[in-house]
């Protein structure tokens, strides 16, 4: 409790004891130890004293918070690891007004954004402080960091086999044909080749170059045009077969099902050696199609809006709003 006498005094202000459990014995403090000054105070704002030296505003409600049984409201940003738990977070907490972004300015680190206390709908809507927050950072799978890792670098054919080795179940093996992958093979004139023709050649593709230079000759000038021209045979003396194309069936997203991405796959000699190089086509549109499904299934299952674009930054601590 206060003591009514010899209340201690630091530096000219009045030292408050542990007992104290309310903005009025706060002030009736202030004033027995200094001039103060109660500043009014209406029903959205907490009362302030004006104290000694400059006198100073000093809010009461950190000096209350600190007695308080329970905060004044819910605030904080959690982060989950799957879709289901972000799921379960906003439905958990979700009211009417709650909402969900997607944060896609970032391609390259797409974010779902649920704020549980955004403003209320409307025109007249009342503001709130949007502090109670949950972000889910869609971690990528295993086997798409290892593909995207791949595309588009030259890879020697010993190294090639060894990661169609360790990743030939990812390989989509044609069966069910898929729409997209026929329409990718129709277009590109490509034959998508199956995961034990694809590691046959990984392995045992020997490239022969020949190289002959072709020289054409105009008549009429006199000037003549050299020409290289270069020949691949393979161990036999024929024409290389080698697959231009396949496919991966591979969740982008960790905990999600897989979905069809062609591979186009070249081949370059150099000398004796064999470069390998894998291009996963438009992996833009992929992403683009993760993200839309992701977006479907949490607007679905909160029955909450869900907006493509960065939320607003929440009002600092200590604003009116």
């Amino acid at each position: 409790m206060l003591r009514d006498d010899d209340d201690p005094v630091i530096n000219g202000e009045a030292v408050i004891e542990a007992g104290a459990s309310s903005a009025q014995a706060i002030i009736d403090a202030a004033r027995r130890f200094a001039e103060v000054r109660l500043l009014p105070a209406d029903g959205n704002t907490l009362p302030v004293v004006a104290v000694p030296h400059g006198m100073r505003l000093q809010v009461l409600k950190p000096l209350l918070d600190s007695w308080a049984d329970a905060p004044d409201r819910r605030e904080g940003t959690t982060t989950l690891t799957t879709i289901e738990a972000f799921v379960a977070w906003m439905n958990r907490f979700k009211d009417t007004d709650s909402i969900v972004y997607l944060d896609d300015t970032n391609l390259q680190q797409p974010r779902l954004v649920g704020i549980i206390d955004y403003h209320r709908e409307g025109a007249e809507g009342k503001p709130r402080f949007q502090r109670h927050r949950a972000v889910y950072e869609f971690p990528v799978s295993n086997e798409w960091a290892a593909w995207t890792s791949r595309n588009g670098k030259p890879t020697s054919q010993a190294a090639f086999a060894e990661f169609l080795e360790d990743h030939l179940v990812d390989i989509y093996p044609g069966t069910p044909p898929l729409e997209s992958l026929t329409t990718f093979a129709t277009t590109y004139g490509i034959t998508l080749a199956t995961p034990a023709a694809l590691l046959e050649v990984s392995k045992n593709l020997h490239v022969t170059v020949e190289q002959k230079l072709i020289q054409h000759t105009n008549l009429s000038t006199g000037e003549a045009l050299l020409q290289f021209e270069e020949s691949h045979s393979d161990k036999a003396g024929g024409q290389v077969k080698f697959p231009r194309g396949f496919a991966i069936a591979i969740p982008v997203f960790r905990g999600e099902p897989p979905i069809a991405i062609p591979v186009r796959l070249r081949y370059k000699a150099d000398g004796q050696k064999v470069i390998f190089t894998m291009v996963l086509y438009r992996l833009d549109i992929v992403m683009e199609h993760a993200l839309l499904k992701a977006m479907k299934r949490v607007a679905e299952d909160t029955a909450l809006p869900v907006l493509r674009g960065k939320p607003e930054v929440p009002p600092a601590k200590g604003s009116s709003s």
